[in-house]
Order: structure tokens, then C-alpha cells, then sequence
């Protein structure tokens, strides 16, 4: 696709750097003065639209510094708060937090990410939906936002090299003051006697309301007629609670069980981090055929609502709260945001063997074992090594758990410890981040 292609150099540097376990550059935020210019214009955010304001906008990187993006003005847009916190929750539910340990594997999650967030700052969010409809199913549960709710701004301002103090708002996004075609046709036509007026109404408004699909609202001069048949009986349901907490307590019913035992079958005995349970619940859905997939239809299906603050107030759930709240005696919350675990207090873990720490020779012995007598890519042997994981019940897999158990620096890469260590017995062949390995002839 076209489209992506303009990307690619991007693709290619996060391989790179992240290849190399290169340390991300220290993240610097867009000068103060010029975001102040920004509140002064009453610029919007160029995602959801929302005004921007002081205590509630973020310095936005598009091509993330961790995956080799950098502090270029080119790299930087001003965005509100809540975009900027989903945007980060959307990349650690696609990628994880250990990225670098699933290199290269993750390498396709990694370029949807990068073109997901390039694309949505250069062709709005509405395009980038179209080509990435999960992560932007993602976007909203983390934003709790519905697709309707998002506004094509008006005072947006773009990428952080495209503007300067005294320019006005210059985002390509953003909607002509006076709104749409059908708007602009009404604000020309004022004069509704005239028979200019006439030829708009009757030929170029319904012309333009059937290209943007707006539907004319039914007259009120031809009521439709009454229906002979008896009317339907009304329900004999609850009436409609009066206090929000009593809305609360009719949808929670015997549901919350049913969420609990969900929630807890998806932790495991191993326990899980707050992005691969995202990923865990997804797939449940996935696999169960649900309509809608996400946290938002995860809540509606078990009637998990918003829940009432000490002053009355709607505020909304997160799944962290919502495991607080119905499994505190079950589940045990570790870590801090945006890296949470999730470990069951009685967990199997606790009666399981700790696995004692392996030896160099048991190290050369398993990987001679995993290499095999043909050549394989470095992608298929990461596989080989966390499939050995998980047949030896490991509770941690990955690189880092592996090179740490035969004591190693978990910081190197395998070609670089298999380079140290074994480079009578394993040959390396090709090139960054495609590498080979075999075993030579002895």
C-alpha cells in the first residue's frame, strides 16, 4: 500500500534499534513558550478535538523513542492528556512492556503501532480507523470514547516543524469555519423566498445530503397513520431506578460472577501483566464471537457501569478498578502504571519447584538441542526458546528470564552471547535483523 510506504525508513530504524537493545534518547517536551501560544489560540487536539488547556495536553511522539524515534520537531505534536495516556495504552496492549525481549518476533506488531500513530496525526483518526480498526477499537476503550464522539477540530495545530509562534492553526484535519457542505449551503441561503433559494432547496440540498448521507427529518404535515392493532402491553419490568447507585446495583446482578471467574480463568496460575490480559481478553471475545471487542464491551456484557464518587458524581471504571472492586480477596495488584501485574493471592505458584539456576555446559548442551542439525533464523529460534519455557513450566519466559537462568547479562542480545560463548560450536550467517544460526562442523 501505498500509503505505508512513506513510513518504511521509520520501520527500518525501529528494527535497528531495537535489535540492538539501543537505550531510548532522554524525552524532551515542546518548549514551554510555544505550548502557552498554544492555550492563547485556544488550539484544539488535533485526535478528539477537545480544547487544550493547561494541566491537560501531553507533548505527543509520534515514532516512539523507544522504538527509535527522536526529540526532531518533526517527531512532536501537542495533544491532550487523555489521547496521549490511550495512545501509550494502545502500545502496550499491541507490544508489551518487553518488547525488546520478543524482538524480532513482535516485529509486525511493531510496524502496525508505527503506522497506526503516523497515520493517524497525517490523515486523521478517521482514516487511520479504516486501515487499523482494532488498535483503533483499543484507542477508544483506553480514551472511553465511542467513535461518535470524536470532533474534526477547527483550531488544531499540526506536527510541531510545521508551525511557529503567530501562525495560525494549520492542522489538515481541520474542518472550515461554518461546519459542513450542508451547513455551509443553509448559511448561504438565507434568503429562503428568493429563487435562488428555490433551486438550492429543491436540487443542491438533497444533492448534498444524499452524497454526506444526512437524512431529511420526516414532515410533520403527514402524520403517519394510527395502527388498528391493539397496542403492545407495557412491561412489567423494575421501574427506572431514580439514583445513578441504584442503576448501578439492578445491572450488576449474578453477572459479577461470571466476570470474576473470567477474569480469574485469563490471570492464571502464572499470573499476567495489565497489557497481555488486554491482549487475553480480546481474544476471548475473538474466539467466542462477540459483536464488539474491548474493555467497553467487556463491562456492558457483565453490566460493570460507571461507578458513583463520594460527591455523587459519574465517574468511569478502569479493568484495574474493577478488579480492586469485585476480586480484592483473589487477585493481587503488583507494580505501578503503566507496568501492572495481575497474581492470584492463592496461587499454584506457591507450591510450585523454584528452578534452580543452570550451568554454562547445561546452556551449550540446550542450545546445540534447539539449533538442530539445519540452519535457523533468529525469529524461529526465540520460538524454540520460550516453547522450552513453557513445556518446562517456566514462570517467566522470554530472553531476559533465559539468559538471566544461565546467568548471563539479560541486557545482550542471543547473537551476542552465542558470540562470547559459543562461537566454536555456532556459526552466525546473515545481517541485522535477519540473522541465521547453525551449527559447525566439529
Amino acid at each position: 500500500m501505498k500509503i505505508l510506504k512513506q513510513y518504511s525508513d521509520k520501520i527500518e530504524i525501529a528494527k535497528k534499534h531495537i535489535g540492538a537493545g539501543k537505550d531510548p534518547e532522554k524525552r524532551k517536551p515542546i518548549p514551554p513558550n510555544d505550548i502557552k501560544y498554544l492555550y492563547e489560540k485556544k488550539a484544539q487536539c488535533p485526535i478528539c478535538g477537545i480544547k487544550l488547556s493547561v494541566g491537560k495536553s501531553n507533548t505527543e511522539h509520534i515514532f516512539p523513542l523507544g522504538f527509535g524515534g527522536t526529540n526532531s520537531d518533526e517527531n512532536m505534536i501537542c495533544i491532550c492528556r487523555q489521547c496521549n495516556s490511550a495512545q501509550n495504552e494502545v502500545m502496550m496492549l499491541l507490544v508489551g512492556p518487553e518488547y525488546k525481549d520478543e524482538f524480532p518476533e513482535n516485529i509486525e506488531k511493531i510496524k502496525d503501532y508505527i503506522y497506526w500513530s503516523e497515520i493517524t496525526i497525517d490523515y486523521g483518526i478517521d482514516f487511520s480507523k479504516n486501515l487499523f480498526p482494532d488498535l483503533f477499537d483499543i484507542f477508544c476503550d483506553a480514551r472511553y470514547l465511542d467513535s461518535t464522539q470524536f470532533n474534526e477540530p477547527i483550531n488544531a495545530y499540526g506536527r510541531y516543524s510545521t508551525w511557529k509562534q503567530e501562525d495560525e492553526p494549520n492542522y489538515i484535519k481541520n474542518l472550515k469555519k461554518g461546519g459542513t457542505f450542508y451547513q455551509k449551503i443553509k448559511i448561504k441561503t438565507e434568503k429562503k423566498n428568493s429563487t435562488k433559494w428555490s433551486l438550492w432547496k429543491n436540487i443542491m440540498v438533497p444533492l448534498g445530503d444524499k452524497i454526506f448521507g444526512i437524512q431529511e427529518p420526516k414532515s410533520k404535515s403527514k402524520p403517519e397513520p394510527k395502527s388498528k392493532s391493539k397496542p403492545e402491553p407495557k412491561s412489567k419490568s423494575k421501574p427506572e431506578p431514580k439514583s445513578k447507585r441504584e442503576l448501578i446495583k439492578l445491572l450488576e446482578g449474578n453477572k459479577i460472577e461470571d466476570f470474576c471467574s473470567l477474569i480469574i480463568s485469563l490471570i492464571g496460575d502464572e499470573g499476567i501483566s495489565s497489557s497481555n490480559l488486554g491482549i487475553k481478553i480480546r481474544k476471548h471475545q475473538e474466539e467466542h464471537n462477540w459483536d464488539v471487542l474491548g474493555i467497553k464491551s467487556l463491562f456492558s456484557r457483565f453490566g460493570i457501569t460507571y461507578f458513583i464518587d463520594e460527591n455523587d458524581q459519574k465517574r468511569k471504571i478502569t479493568l484495574t478498578q474493577a478488579i480492586e472492586l469485585y476480586l480484592k480477596d483473589e487477585v493481587e495488584i503488583l507494580g505501578e502504571k503503566p507496568n501492572l501485574k495481575y497474581k492470584l493471592i492463592k496461587s499454584l505458584n506457591d507450591n510450585r519447584e523454584v528452578l534452580k539456576k543452570g550451568s554454562k555446559e547445561e546452556f551449550s548442551d540446550l542450545i546445540i538441542s534447539l539449533i538442530g542439525k539445519e540452519t535457523i533464523s533468529s525469529t524461529e529460534f526465540a520460538s524454540k526458546i520460550k516453547q522450552y519455557q513453557i513445556e518446562n513450566s517456566w514462570e517467566k519466559t522470554g530472553k531476559r528470564p533465559f539468559l538471566s537462568h544461565f546467568s548471563f547479562n539479560s541486557g545482550k542480545t542471543y547473537k551476542q552471547i552465542l558470540e562470547s560463548h559459543m562461537s566454536d560450536k555456532v556459526e552466525i550467517l546473515g545481517e541485522q535483523p535477519n540473522y541465521q544460526f547453525r551449527l559447525k562442523d566439529n
